[in-house]
């Protein structure tokens, strides 16, 4: 098996492309928010001297692969929550067929994106030894997150310490200390993933979207989602990315029984919900 873990501040995505090197195949795993997508993403853009598919449906599964082309197959959003385990199975026996065609019988390579509650729930499923090609993204080291706060820093017109001439009028600023806090910080400072509740990926960007940083307290990088349970209605974000709080509540469990409904009530009755349609709520 290839030894892909986090060390020597070896960033995601080197562990991904050298698995897809070796093994061409690699399993991303994460609670949600952890930047499972964004990690596939930029593994798709550097695929560039091969087809590259990107499967979200059952019925997206090639029912013939060219043995002798090199494709690149990109599996997201194929497993979620309160997924049974029957379903799972489907998914996995799918996964399992386009692997024998497309890694022993041919050329290509499978990227497979999948939530670590799922992965943690149905465990004994995936003992092959494929799947043990795994990046963690619950467990990012210091280069990773600096460079999700350098993106999204850059995404919002932020500046670290103190503006310049030639920063964007626009532009505002991050402390040093915030700076450190988010990337320069060990993992062993960083809750577990069940008690964040969302990844650091998202803690980093809902930070950056939030003008008000002095009234964010220091144990947000640790435990956002207490934090974004008692003040989001002060929070100008859109609605789908309280939504995506909503599901990471209660320890990870998303179970349509323990939602918290005051909150969602609250959402639900939001006077300006521009990204979010009625039709889509749960009942």
């Amino acid at each position: 098996m290839l030894d892909i873990s986090e060390s020597d501040n070896t960033t995601a995505l080197d562990r991904s492309c050298r698995a897809l090197r070796t093994e061409r195949f690699v399993v991303i795993t994460g609670i949600q928010g952890a930047g499972k997508t964004f990690l596939a993403e930029r593994l798709y853009e550097k695929c560039i001297d091969c087809e590259k598919v990107w499967i979200r449906q059952l019925n997206q599964f090639p029912e013939e692969v060219d043995q002798h082309g090199r494709i690149s197959y990109f599996l997201d959003d194929l497993f979620y929550e309160l997924q049974s385990e029957e379903e799972v199975i489907e998914v996995k026996n799918k996964i399992d067929i386009l692997y024998e065609r497309t890694i022993v019988g041919g050329k290509g390579q499978i990227i497979l994106i999948i939530t670590s509650l799922i992965w943690r729930r149905h465990e004994s499923l995936f003992r092959e030894r494929k799947y043990h090609n795994l990046i963690d993204l619950d467990q990012l080291c210091s280069k990773d997150r600096e460079d999700i706060l350098k993106f999204h820093m850059n995404l919002n017109n932020i500046v670290l310490g103190s503006k310049k001439s030639d920063d964007p009028p626009c532009s505002v600023v991050m402390k040093h200390k915030d700076y450190d806090r988010f990337s320069k910080e060990s993992n062993e400072n960083f809750e577990s993933p069940v008690k964040r509740g969302i990844g650091i990926a998202s803690s980093i960007a809902l930070f950056c979207q939030y003008r008000n940083r002095n009234f964010v307290p220091e144990h947000f990088s640790r435990t956002p989602l207490s934090w974004l349970h008692k003040y989001w209605t002060d929070v100008n974000w859109t609605c789908t990315t309280v939504i995506l709080a909503l599901m990471a509540i209660q320890n990870e469990e998303l179970d349509i029984n323990r939602i918290d409904q005051m909150c969602f009530c609250l959402l639900y009755t939001s006077p300006s919900p521009r990204d979010l349609s009625t039709s889509r709520m749960p009942s």
